[in-house]
């Protein structure tokens, strides 16, 4: 027996002088008291004593009554306990067990019985030590592998991403809280499931194939685009990577398909192209621009120089007439005279005076005209720096005005209403520009295709700008054929392909929508009504203080 502590409560000097020894010679360790009471206090003070050798009949508490204390109370450690009586009848060892007793010897002693009895005890402690530090292990690892799983979830559930897991029979085992959001499906209804059976508009073929590619080569497949519809049947694009779970034999036993919605990423970058394209587009304007100018400039010069000139020269041929009237009166140099009368028919020069003029001021017109041009063109395709500016709300839609003009006339009739007290906006003259290009493109676009439908129809185009108390409202409109219902409340999308024919709508809007309301703090609304034309409001903060973006599609326009 090794070196182990055993409690031994007799009341009788010699029993426990007895037991004593025998623990001694057996190896033990024997911690001696002479009640019940005793018993219980040591036993609560010493967690090492894990076998007692308890008396039935002692003074106070007995034998029996300590177990059932020790069974009721002691939990922490289980104690081998193993009752000393001269009692043998059937009832009372039962009662003895009952108490909680593990075994019992019968006084006298047997040494013998008694050893085989405590030998019994000390492998139960210790198959009870080992059990309880099994169940400790296995409580830690459990502890781990719950640890494990929720670190697991909560990674999964704060993917930015969805997160899909289909079993071989395509039956969904996991579905995050993105992939609730992405496919506007609640988990609860997805688990168990069909993935083929949930509704989702994407295509099926590219996907299915990605899935068998996965399963049968076992490598992760990526499909770097997919065209999804959403619920409330807005187009948008996915990124997928798909890897099949194997299991340590390598057989597969299912499909992760991990996703994210790129459309965000597409439309920057496509913006990005679009600015990186109109930058260049800006700079050749701009070098066009300066090309013209120069030359222009000598062309009005010599032309406001030739005017003069005529003007003189008309002053100086009048004279010359006055001379050849009075000469003429008076019957002198009549042949030189006639000559000069044959001459002046010859050379029209009635209508010279009257046309030349004309012709000069023409000229004027029409280089001035280019000139406006040009500078619009100018500041239309280089507005100067990237940095906020005070912008000219008139003077910008006057320049996007000129640089169209040749779109719109051809197909409408302008009205402008530019208030003449309009004070200046805090803004990106680039970016707004492009607002006021796309906006009166659409309009032309609108009357352009009513046009088509009817020779005798004259588009209209008005724009008007006004103040409010926050900032500058602009106005454009179109007696075009108005948008229809269907795809009014997607126009704002950017790859719904919602042009309808003569609807003048594009997908250009969303850059349209992005610039007013989240650059500039601003709101567009939409007032349309099929058959009856469509109008843009716009309303610009003279300073930007608001970020979240607000756009409306309102019926009820009159377009007078």
């Amino acid at each position: 027996m090794p070196d182990i502590k055993i409690l031994i409560a007799e009341d009788d000097p010699s029993s426990a002088h007895l037991l004593a020894s025998l623990v001694e010679r057996w190896g033990g360790t024997p911690v001696v008291v002479n009640s019940g009471a005793e018993a219980w206090d040591t036993l609560t003070q010493h967690p090492d004593i894990r076998i007692a050798l308890i008396d039935w009949m002692m003074p106070g508490l007995k034998g029996p009554e300590l177990c059932e204390r020790i069974r009721r109370c002691i939990t922490d450690r289980y104690i081998y306990l193993l009752l000393v009586t001269s009692r043998s009848d059937e009832a009372d060892v039962v009662a003895g067990m009952e108490a909680g007793a593990d075994d019992y010897v019968c006084k006298p002693l047997n040494a013998n019985l008694l050893r085989v009895r405590l030998d019994a005890g000390l492998r139960i402690v210790k198959l009870n030590e080992e059990y309880v530090l099994e169940q400790e292990r296995l409580r830690r690892q459990e502890q781990i592998v719950s640890e494990t799983l929720a670190a697991k979830e909560h990674l999964i559930a704060s993917m930015p991403g969805f997160f899909v897991s289909i079993d071989m029979r395509d039956r969904i085992t996991a579905w995050n809280p993105a992939a609730e959001h992405f496919f506007g499906v609640p988990a609860a209804r997805t688990l168990g499931q069909s993935l083929f059976k949930l509704g989702i508009t994407w295509d099926w073929t590219v996907l299915c194939a990605a899935i068998a590619e996965a399963v049968d080569k076992r490598c992760p497949v990526e499909i770097s685009e997919l065209q999804f519809t959403t619920r409330s049947a807005q187009e948008r694009i996915a990124e997928l990577r798909l890897a099949p779970l194997l299991t340590p034999d390598r057989l597969v036993k299912g499909v992760v398909i991990i996703g994210e919605d790129i459309t965000d990423n597409k439309v920057l970058s496509r913006q990005l192209a679009n600015a990186q394209r109109m930058e260049s587009l800006g700079q050749i304007a701009s070098g066009v621009a300066h090309e013209v100018t120069v030359p222009m400039q000598y062309i009005e010069d010599n032309t406001q120089f030739v005017r003069s000139a005529f003007a003189d020269c008309a002053d100086l041929i009048n004279a010359y007439r006055k001379v050849i009237r009075e000469l003429e009166n008076r019957g002198e140099f009549s042949e030189t005279v006639d000559a000069a009368r044959v001459l002046e028919k010859e050379c029209d020069l009635e209508y010279l005076m009257t046309e030349v003029p004309l012709a000069i001021e023409q000229m004027k017109t029409s280089v001035e005209r280019v000139t406006g041009v040009v500078r619009a063109l100018r500041e239309f395709a280089h507005p100067g720096s990237r940095e906020r500016s005070d912008i000219d709300v008139n003077q910008a839609l006057t320049n996007a005005l000129t640089v169209t003009r040749n779109e719109w006339k051809k197909v409408a009739d302008l009205v402008t209403e530019f208030s003449s007290s309009l004070r200046h906006i805090s803004g990106f003259a680039a970016e707004l520009n492009l607002v006021f290009l796309s906006l009166i493109m659409n309009a032309v676009h609108a009357v352009a295709a009513q046009v088509g439908k009817s020779q005798s129809f004259r588009g209209m185009i008005r724009i008007t700008t006004r103040e409010f108390e926050e900032g500058v409202e602009i106005r454009i409109s179109d007696n075009g054929p108005g948008i229809p219902s269907t795809v009014r409340h997607k126009i704002f999308d950017e790859f719904s392909a919602i042009r309808a024919p003569g609807s003048g709508v594009d997908s250009g809007l969303k850059v349209v929508h992005d610039v007013v309301a989240q650059l500039h703090g601003g709101d567009i609304k939409v007032h349309s009504e099929a058959g009856r034309g469509t109008e843009f409001i716009i309303r610009l903060p003279f300073v930007a203080n608001r970020t979240r973006a607000r756009n409306y599609t309102e019926p009820g326009l009159n377009i007078q």
